[in-house]
């Protein structure tokens, strides 16, 4: 069985928009799925024309990719492990109905979010002869695999230094490009949102509130958010505790729940359900906590958090202490050192002086380097200048 061809494109006008298709597998909507949702909402479209690949396991997605105007194919990319017999037919028939949306859409970049659709979708440009872009979001490869898969991009996007530091730390790949993630600023009132919200979670107007956000799992640290929460309330009882994020693992909510109930704050500690309306949640904040035990790729929570002026303090490992400057923008606490981290969140919820000069830089440094704007710019400057590339072979 061999993979599909097709005919090599004829050149193109010099005013015709680059097509780019964006290709993603992922079934929930996590932060690099509202990441490329909002990389869609800002390209300049008199320059662009996009379509997007993906999964129909995430209604939310696939209905928030069609409100961008984008156009939407729907694909199934199975993973590239498992049983090794039926592996060739699995890529092999992915292959081909991404090639067969390249009929249609005739893209001349292909951009993957994610390893397993960058695989498909190297394969899938090098066929029709368009240009290969990948996101690379994470640490959770082998390094090996890296340095094949980096030969089959024209381009590649570290989301952070940390991440393009633990894969090419030497500097061998000038076509790897940092452009942290943005957030669209917010473009509602945050004293309204602050306001509306509290009275949603029935929390009184005038009660602190720190809050964490992110999926629960055991590495994001909420246990230890609790276990901070329980040594703040015991100096600061009318103090609010807020969790939120998916539920990946009900057992491990569970337990958190139980925790906090054995610590006697179960009845201060509240778990929202996912939104998607997160920054207006977070308004309700005096303080964001990020808690992550291992290194994160980015922490894109923590510059959401900086969009809606919040004061940060945050896991030292990895990404977040690239955006967060200690003392200046943001604190950085190791969340395993929960006397620490109890300490920090009681002086930001009871100074206000304090908390408010860290907000307002850690404002000053969303607008100068998080805000989407100059995410979707340096993205689109990295599409022109492959376009204007000849294919390379990368070595």
């Amino acid at each position: 069985m061999n993979l599909p061809t097709i005919q090599p494109r004829p050149s193109s006008p010099v005013n015709k928009k680059t097509r780019v298709l964006f290709v993603d597998h992922t079934p929930i909507l996590g932060g690099a799925q509202i990441s490329l949702l909002e990389l869609l909402e800002t390209v300049d479209r008199d320059l662009f024309d996009v379509a997007v690949a993906c999964s129909n396991r995430c209604e939310e997605f696939l209905e928030s990719a069609e409100k961008t105007g984008a156009k939407v194919f729907v694909v199934k990319f199975p993973r590239l492990r498992g049983n090794f017999v039926s592996l060739p037919l699995r890529y092999i028939g992915t292959t081909t109905n991404l090639v067969n949306v390249c009929r249609k859409f005739k893209p001349d970049i292909i951009h993957s979010n994610s390893v397993r659709t960058h695989i498909y979708g190297a394969t899938t440009a090098k066929l029709t002869r368009a240009k290969a872009v990948w996101t690379l979001r994470d640490f959770e490869f082998p390094k090996r695999v890296f340095t094949r898969l980096v030969r089959w991009a024209d381009a590649v996007i570290s989301i952070s230094e940390a991440i393009h530091h633990n894969y090419d730390g030497g500097h061998n790949y000038p076509h790897l490009h940092i452009v942290p993630n943005g957030i669209c600023a917010p473009q509602f009132k945050r004293s309204a949102a602050r306001s509306q919200v509290r009275e949603e979670f029935c929390i009184p107007d005038d009660a602190p509130v720190a809050g964490s956000v992110g999926r629960m799992l055991p590495w994001k640290g909420q246990l230890e958010f609790v276990k901070a929460a329980a040594k703040v309330s015991s100096k600061l009882p009318e103090a609010r505790f807020i969790l939120m994020g998916n539920v990946d693992s009900l057992e491990y909510k569970t337990e958190v729940e139980e925790l906090a109930k054995e610590l006697g704050i179960g009845d201060k500690v509240i778990f929202p359900p996912f939104r998607r309306d997160i920054l207006r949640c977070m308004c309700v904040f005096d303080v964001l906590v990020h808690t992550s035990k291992e290194p994160e790729p980015f922490g894109r929570v923590l510059a959401e958090g900086m969009s809606v002026e919040l004061p940060v303090i945050a896991s030292p490992f990895g990404g977040p202490a690239e955006i967060i400057e200690h003392g200046t923008s943001g604190l950085l606490v190791n969340p395993e050192h929960t006397d620490e981290l109890a300490e920090a969140i009681y002086r930001v919820l009871t100074d206000k002086a304090y908390a408010s000069r860290l907000a307002a830089k850690a404002r000053q440094v969303f607008d100068e380097k998080y805000d989407q704007a100059i995410e979707t710019k340096a993205v689109e400057d990295i599409y022109r200048s492959i376009m204007a590339e000849g294919r390379k072979v990368r070595k």
